[in-house]
């Protein structure tokens, strides 16, 4: 891990955190769709399965059920990280709620 620079350069320490932390999950994500792009492309060659079988997979209720928890709980954990210790997410809802109810000015 490299240490951070002695100055800022988003205008806050914290904004620069968070800016790391998004150029880091950022990496990450393409690593992951890089790499099942090769397991997509090496099951297909094999004949596992069609080529492109994962992009028209059409998932059933149970599935979807399931991925749609999945898909909540990450972006729970992902979007409520900062506020750990001091909201719960059920907060952080109602939070959310009352800021897109507000007139935009």
């Amino acid at each position: 891990m490299h240490k951070a620079p002695g100055h800022t350069y988003i205008g806050s320490e914290a904004l620069d955190h968070l800016a790391r932390m998004n150029v880091e999950l950022l990496s990450e994500l393409w690593i992951i769709r890089d790499r099942m792009a090769v397991l997509e492309k090496l099951l297909a060659d094999k004949g596992v399965i069609l080529d492109g079988a994962v992009d028209n997979f059409v998932p059933d209720a149970a599935f979807t059920e399931r991925l749609e928890r999945l898909r909540t709980l990450m972006v729970e954990n992902v979007v409520g990280a900062p506020y750990r210790h001091e909201l719960t997410v059920e907060q952080l809802k109602e939070r959310a709620k009352t800021f897109a109810a507000e007139p935009k000015v």
